[in-house]
C-alpha cells in the first residue's frame, strides 16, 4: 500500500497543501499502470478530507436528521467525481476496483463525542451514497463496507467489542480491528478474483 496520511487518490482534497499528495498520486497510479494488478483496493477517509477531521464543526445537532450544508454537499459530489476518474484510469490498464466505504465511527470514552458522531456518520452516509450511485452498475468496481462485521448492527462501532479493543482513534482501527476483518477481506478478494 502507497500512500500517505491526508492524501485521497482524487486531487485537490489532501489535507497536506505542499504539494506532495500530487506527486505521490501521480506515483500511485503510474505504480498502477506499469505493474498492472488483478485487483486495485481504495480505502479513503473521505470525512477527513471533506471536513479536515472535524465534521462537528460544519453539522451542529445531536440527530441523524440534521441538514448537511450545501458546501459540504456540493464538495462531496466533486471528491466522489474525482474518484471516479481515477478509478476509470485504474480500469482502462485492465484492473478490477475494490473502494472500502468509510469506517464507522467509534465513541471514544472520557469524551462527549455524540454530536461529532452524529455528524461523521452523516457525511460518511452522504459519501456512501454517492458512492453507490456512480458505482454500484460497474460490474469492475466492488464497493464494500466492513460496518458489520466491526459493527454488527449498530449505526456506530463500539471502542470494544467482544471484550478487546478495536480502535486506537475514533476513526482508526488498531491492530486487533484489523485483524477483525481478516475473513471479511479473504471473501472480498475471492469474490474479486473469481470473476
Amino acid at each position: 500500500m502507497l500512500f500517505r496520511s491526508g492524501c485521497p487518490i482524487a486531487d485537490g482534497f489532501g489535507l497536506e497543501h505542499d504539494g506532495i499528495c500530487a506527486s505521490l498520486l501521480d506515483f500511485r497510479m503510474t505504480l498502477v499502470r506499469q505493474l498492472k494488478p488483478d485487483v486495485v483496493v481504495i480505502a479513503n477517509s473521505y470525512v477527513t478530507y471533506l471536513t479536515g477531521d472535524e465534521p462537528a464543526d460544519l453539522i451542529m445537532g445531536n440527530s441523524e436528521d440534521v441538514e448537511i450544508p450545501s458546501k459540504l454537499r456540493s464538495n462531496s459530489i466533486a471528491l466522489v467525481g474525482a474518484l471516479q476518474s481515477r478509478v476509470n484510469e485504474i480500469l482502462s490498464w485492465g484492473s478490477r476496483v475494490i473502494i472500502l466505504e468509510e469506517v464507522p465511527f467509534a465513541v471514544m470514552p472520557g469524551t462527549d463525542s455524540k454530536n461529532e458522531m452524529w455528524a461523521h456518520n452523516r457525511i460518511r452516509g452522504m459519501v456512501n451514497d454517492e458512492l453507490r450511485q456512480l458505482f454500484s452498475g460497474n460490474g469492475d468496481v466492488d464497493l464494500v463496507d466492513a460496518s458489520t462485521a466491526l459493527c454488527g448492527s449498530s449505526p456506530t462501532c463500539a471502542l470494544n467489542r467482544d471484550g478487546q479493543l478495536q480502535y486506537w482513534h475514533k476513526t482508526h482501527l488498531n491492530r486487533l480491528g484489523s485483524l477483525r476483518l481478516t475473513s471479511f477481506w479473504a471473501g472480498v478478494f475471492k469474490a474479486a478474483v473469481v470473476r
